[in-house]
């Protein structure tokens, strides 16, 4: 989504310093002046402008369905163009949507009619053609329009909404003054929708020229003479479906745009590009590429090497002279990073909207962070050698002083496998979901301290130092001593949570304390919402591994360690039993299973993506399901 800041007026009157709205057109060297003179403006429509079709659009909050359905999820990140203005790609999930291979399945299926109502709803969501005409029609239209003096150009003014809706189900009246009404509105909007998108959404590959006086080759014009952009596109009089592979072409009227949602650009004024992503072989490698793209760094990883050889390249004779090593090193690194920053090209609104504490990334659900390797290598202790898990799947935890002025070292795994005995059946991946490690209120440290005066043993078993061994008071929860683990600091994540307590309900700590095994079981305690089960984990330190390649034995593992409820490894299988006949065996839920599988979406997605790379490459098959910002050098 580009939103137009130097024509939109609420952009405008943001970087105005009028205290009334008033939303006049403006001279072009006026509005370019306000909004290049003032980026926090910018930042602050953009936001507004975002925050308004996450509500309003999405129905996200609202008590009403979102325009493309009821939404499940969305994630979106900004970024800056090439004139350093801000936009957003953005991923939109729905509610009880199919998965594209399920889609497949149906669409090719001759007995059932989905395929009638998905070609339905994918035609009343997006088109890719004008709503009054062909393009030589609207232009006629536009021009005569333009002669009127009550004319104005839509992209500068504010949308009319529609008039009240006629409140009888089925109007016979023809008098009726409701319906007229509607009639004439929604006439204007299908009008004022082409003007819209004849002014916004049309490429033209005459426009921005190279800037360079030598070439005459437009900027979107590759050195093969095809445009970048991948215009113009196919076209299609209807609506079709490849009996191969299950294909939507949805029915496209004009080369030269892209499908777009009309109430989208109605409400926006600007350009937008709607895309589906839904069905077909296609559809796993846009999911790739969209993936890819809205995740993608900020410089590219050729960018910053080149980068870096144009450092050292600059100051061979430094290199070579006599300084010494450490100041050698120091102006590269000095060098090197203020190279990077300006590459960045970090323009004034993205800058201001960091300032104003806006987000670069919009999504409807929160995300924890999750070392799960670490979770592996603790099960697979059990099962193999320290030699050769220290080689694989290096350990590291945080080191923390603890109540008496000693050290001792933690993990994130200490949280789960010490976790209090009310939450013994609950999986690792619920436990990332739903706690929180807290501290213990003061008052109720001193308390416990009281109590436990009349027993010296187990005074002296809680009392830790740092070269004391970390084991598990319960028979059924061993765990292995403190020395055999690194001493490597670990992320921020695993640092101690810093939340103090201020519920002081006596029962609850007692049931939500950790064994007395965990190095923090005296200062600190766990919450437990069941509320958070939407959040999701974000897996660090690695891809998971696939379920249909690489070792067979380490997938059954790990899946077994996130979906099975366990304390050390040997809850999780028998001496005997291999993991995958344990993985086989086991009973997971409908929802561990569709985990599973979406694990496994990623990288079905990047096969189908390096094949359909190929494949477009050597021309065998369109590319018109991908977006125009999806250009041949991104493909």
């Amino acid at each position: 989504m580009k939103f137009a800041d130097n024509m939109h007026p609420i952009s405008l009157y943001f970087a105005d310093n009028k205290e009334t709205f008033s939303p006049a057109l403006r001279e072009y060297n006026e509005r370019y002046r306000l909004i290049s003179s003032n980026p926090v403006a910018g930042a602050r429509f953009f936001h507004f402008m975002v925050e308004m079709f996450i509500k309003h659009v999405l129905g996200v909050g609202e008590d009403h369905s979102g325009l493309y359905g009821n939404t499940a999820g969305y994630y979106g990140t900004v970024e800056q163009q090439g004139r350093l203005t801000l936009h957003l790609h953005m991923l939109l999930w729905l509610m009880g949507a199919l998965s594209p291979q399920e889609i497949r399945d149906r669409i090719m299926n001759p007995t059932s009619n989905f395929q009638r109502k998905i070609v339905e709803y994918l035609e009343s969501v997006h088109i890719g053609e004008f709503m009054t005409g062909s393009m030589e029609d609207v232009k006629d239209q536009v021009d005569e329009n333009q002669e009127s003096k009550s004319y104005k150009d839509p992209t500068q003014t504010l949308p009319d909404p529609p008039p009240p809706m006629c409140t009888q189900k089925e109007c016979s009246d023809d008098d009726c003054s409701k319906c007229k009404k509607l009639d004439v509105w929604w006439e204007k909007f299908e009008e004022t929708v082409d003007d819209i998108v004849l002014r916004s959404n049309v490429h033209n590959c005459r426009k921005n020229k190279i800037n360079d006086s030598n070439s005459k080759r437009p900027a979107c014009i590759n050195k093969d003479g095809k445009c970048k952009a991948r215009f113009p596109r196919q076209v299609y009089k209807q609506t079709e479906v490849d009996p191969k592979t299950g294909a939507l072409n949805i029915k496209k009227g004009e080369a030269w745009i892209n499908t777009f949602t009309p109430i989208v650009a109605y409400l926006f004024r600007c350009n937008s590009d709607t895309t589906s992503l839904m069905s077909g072989t296609a559809i796993r490698a846009v999911t790739g590429y969209v993936s890819d793209y809205v995740t993608k760094p900020g410089l590219r990883t050729h960018v910053i090497f080149d980068a870096i050889r144009s450092i050292f390249q600059r100051n061979t004779e430094m290199l070579a002279g006599s300084l010494k090593v450490k100041e050698k090193a120091r102006k590269l690194v000095t060098q090197t990073v203020n190279c990077l920053t300006a590459k960045m090209e970090i323009g004034g609104p993205m800058a201001a909207l960091y300032l104003l504490g806006n987000p670069d990334h919009y999504t409807s659900h929160e995300f924890v962070t999750i070392y799960w390797k670490n979770y592996v290598r603790e099960v697979l202790k059990c099962w193999r050698s320290e030699e050769d898990l220290d080689a694989e799947i290096p350990e590291k935890v945080v080191v923390q002083k603890d109540e008496s002025g000693g050290y001792v070292g933690f993990s994130k795994v200490h949280d789960y496998v010490y976790r209090p005995k009310a939450f013994e059946d609950k999986t690792l991946y619920e436990w990332v979901q739903m706690s929180t490690r807290v501290k213990i209120t003061k008052n109720k440290i001193e308390s416990d301290d009281n109590d436990d005066d009349d027993d010296d043993d187990d005074d002296d078993d809680d009392d830790m130092s740092t070269d004391e061994e970390v084991n598990l008071s319960s028979k059924d929860s061993p765990s292995p001593p403190t020395n055999s683990i690194t001493k490597d600091l670990q992320h921020g994540n695993e640092s101690v949570s810093d939340l103090e307590n201020d519920d002081d309900d006596d029962d609850d700590d007692d049931n939500c304390s950790f064994l007395k095994g965990h190095p923090l079981h005296r200062t600190h305690k766990i919450q437990f919402d069941q509320k958070k089960n939407s959040i999701v984990p974000n897996f660090i330190g690695g891809s998971l591994p696939r379920c249909d390649r690489g070792d067979r034995e380490y997938y059954c593992a790990t899946m077994l360690t996130l979906f099975k409820p366990w304390r050390t490894g040997l809850d999780l299988k028998e001496e005997g039993y291999s993991w995958d006949e344990t993985f086989v065996e086991h009973e997971f839920t409908n929802a561990q299973k569709q985990y599973m599988r979406n694990f496994n979406i990623r990288y079905e997605c990047n096969d189908a993506r390096d094949d359909y790379a190929a494949q477009l490459k050597k021309g065998d098959i369109p590319s018109g399901n991908f977006p125009e910002w999806m250009d041949s050098d991104l493909l």
